[in-house]
């Protein structure tokens, strides 16, 4: 049995502002590294033996961030990187929503249809999400393993475990920051995909970091 643990990087300072992020990066804040540090409780309780990451900088810092001084790998896939969103990157969601009306709904609400400026196709991410999924199996075979990506890849990931269509995905709020998602593989060659939770918050209760504020790609509840 393998068991994954997947998660989202922690609040960065573009979250805070409103802005798409996409490839580019912005810094953690510091109620970013302590829900990062706070998945070290997880790491703990699930006996997480691999961390897997996006090699986007806040991605990188979440992971390096849970795992503290624990002796436990990390392995960097490009294919976990977040939603290439070309021009979008670094402006602002309710400037865009009235500047780019059109392309903005489509985006959060028939994401198959959006045309990016300079960007990747939400097929485009699908595709590398799920070819993401079977490296990251290669990897965890009959491990538990701590997965840290970002809010759409993460949508994408759950496409392929629930087999449910993208835009019933894509119309469901963005998970929080450093939520977990538990997964339990049964067999890796035709895998058979068990979610018992998604988005689960009790390693950040103690800190109430599961509330407010409200991350950048939840901006999709205003549209």
């Amino acid at each position: 049995m393998t068991f994954l643990y997947i998660t989202r990087h922690g609040e960065t300072k573009w979250n805070l502002e409103g802005r798409f992020q996409g490839q580019q990066n912005s810094e953690l804040t510091e109620r970013g590294y302590r829900q990062a540090n706070n998945l070290g409780q997880v790491i703990d309780e699930e006996n997480i033996d691999l961390i897997i990451s996006s090699p986007l900088r806040r991605a990188r810092e979440t992971a390096k961030a849970a795992c503290g001084s624990r002796r436990i790998p990390i392995i960097i896939l490009d294919s976990l990187k977040e939603l290439s969103l070309g021009e979008w990157e670094g402006q602002k969601l309710n400037e865009l929503k009235n500047s780019e009306a059109e392309q903005y709904h489509l985006f959060w609400n028939d994401p198959l249809r959006y045309k990016p400026r300079g960007g990747e196709s939400f097929q485009a991410m699908i595709q590398r999400a799920g070819q993401g999924l079977t490296e990251i199996l290669k990897l965890a075979q009959g491990k538990r393993v701590l997965v840290v990506t970002h809010g759409m890849t993460l949508k994408a990931i759950l496409h392929h475990l629930t087999g449910k269509s993208f835009n019933e995905i894509i119309s469901q709020p963005v998970l929080r920051q450093t939520s977990i998602t538990k997964v339990r593989v049964s067999d890796i060659k035709a895998p058979i995909y068990q979610v018992d939770e998604i988005g689960g918050t009790k390693h950040l209760d103690s800190l109430s970091l599961h509330t407010a504020p409200v991350a950048v790609w939840e901006g999709q509840n205003n549209d």
